[in-house]
């Protein structure tokens, strides 16, 4: 019966870190992919200093990643996740209540942190609390729960903040979060957690054995710039692109991207689903997606430079770019086939860092070449024309290919095995 018990609890401490997890994915893209206008509005700023907002967290989140599989894999996942709440909580209390950039940018990095805490550490408790055959399956609803949380940060959080205030909202939701982590904490601080594996170091070892993997490298390659090509529309410029450009309006944009959150929210589980169907085959949905990113960058490359305003087939690409780009299940799964077991957390937190080193360049990169062109000024909202959009999605169009070329390079672990 006790241990009865304790499985229940574990998995309620697992479902409070999908919450945390949730908030994480709103946090990351809600600022400044949702309110880019208007925290330009509020703040007075140029574009690199509102894409900065986002890149901070980015950089943040990436750099905890390359520590946090080794500390994962010595302290386990309940106790990273607790730790990771102290500093997501202040995070998320502190930027509605700032009032100069620099605080905004503490706060964009306690979230950073806090939110890197909770992948690894929820992949760690559901290798620790579900059965293998059932696993990916698990892990596949876990990130779908966690990017219903890139749905609520466009058009429901947009839909509130008309009605109550960006700030306000932002306020409500730091509580919620806070409260979430008391009770994580009080509830964890009770139950029984595994001893510290003292033989798990960050050392540099594990590190060269990931990274000695020439495999591995292209790996992680094609899935960085997979995960950026897509993210750098939901996090940073694709609704602020829909306004300006296609004409949307904010609530409309928002609703495309919302729309963009929830199919790839349902694919991130029906891939898993579909590998399985197709004998655990996953490269042949690496090389689908990458060549959907063509597709997608070079329709609005195109649009852009013979200035087609094609406003609802934009909205369908930008659609079917989410549908293939949530590739991060089958990307683990495939690291646990390449890898030790020893460093298989810590070759997914390295992914995971590359993953948000990519997004952050990327959003630094695309406030830089925005600015590069002037903006004309609308109801104290600027307005990016044509010129700032094609100096945004040219490179991203370049990064499209090279995604291309490494998902062509990449075997089936099975078929690795086989020729070794």
């Amino acid at each position: 019966m006790a241990r009865f018990h304790k499985y229940y609890v574990h998995l309620f401490l697992i479902s409070l870190g999908v919450v945390l997890y949730f908030f994480a994915n709103f946090q990351r893209v809600a600022v400044p992919g949702a309110v880019f206008g208007l925290l330009q509005q509020k703040l007075s700023v140029s574009a690199p200093y509102i894409t900065a907002l986002g890149a901070a967290f980015m950089y943040t989140y990436a750099i905890s990643q390359i520590f946090m599989g080794r500390m994962v894999e010595r302290y386990g996942g309940l106790r990273i996740i607790a730790l990771g709440a102290v500093f997501f909580a202040a995070g998320g209390l502190i930027f509605p209540n700032a009032h100069s950039m620099p605080l905004l940018y503490l706060s964009r990095i306690l979230l950073g942190f806090g939110a890197g805490c909770f992948y690894l550490s929820l992949v760690r408790e559901l290798e620790r609390c579900i059965p293998d055959r059932n696993f990916g399956i698990s892990l596949s609803i876990t990130v779908f729960l966690g990017y219903l949380g890139s749905f609520a940060a466009n058009a429901p959080f947009v839909w509130f903040i008309e009605r109550f205030g960006l700030f306000h909202v932002l306020d409500y939701i730091g509580f919620v979060i806070l409260a979430v982590s008391v009770i994580f904490i009080a509830i964890g601080s009770r139950f029984k957690l595994t001893a510290i594996n003292t033989d798990r170091h960050i050392d540099l070892a594990s590190y060269k054995k990931v990274l000695f993997n020439r495999y591995n490298i292209c790996l992680f390659i094609f899935g960085s710039l997979n995960y950026a090509l897509m993210y750098v529309l939901q996090t940073v410029v694709g609704k602020k692109f829909l306004e300006d450009f296609c004409q949307f309006s904010s609530s409309g944009a928002a609703w495309v991207l919302s729309a963009m959150s929830v199919i790839s929210a349902l694919s991130s589980m029906g891939l898993a689903f579909l590998s399985r169907h197709f004998g655990g085959r996953k490269i042949i949905f690496f090389r689908i997606s990458a060549v959907v990113s063509v597709i997608a960058f070079l329709f609005v490359a195109l649009s852009l430079l013979c200035d087609f305003r094609i406003s609802s087939l934009t909205a369908v690409l930008f659609c079917c770019l989410a549908a293939v780009a949530t590739m991060s299940p089958l990307l683990v799964m495939v690291i646990n086939e390449v890898n030790h077991h020893s460093v298989s957390v810590t070759a997914a937190g390295l992914m995971n860092a590359l993953f948000f080193f990519s997004v952050g360049i990327f959003g630094n990169l695309t406030g830089f070449m925005m600015n590069l062109f002037p903006a004309r000024e609308a109801g104290g909202i600027l307005i990016y024309g044509r010129n700032s959009y094609l100096a945004v999605f040219l490179p991203l169009l370049i990064f499209s290919f090279a995604e291309l070329f490494f998902a062509f390079r990449l075997k089936e672990p099975g078929e690795l095995k086989r020729q070794n």
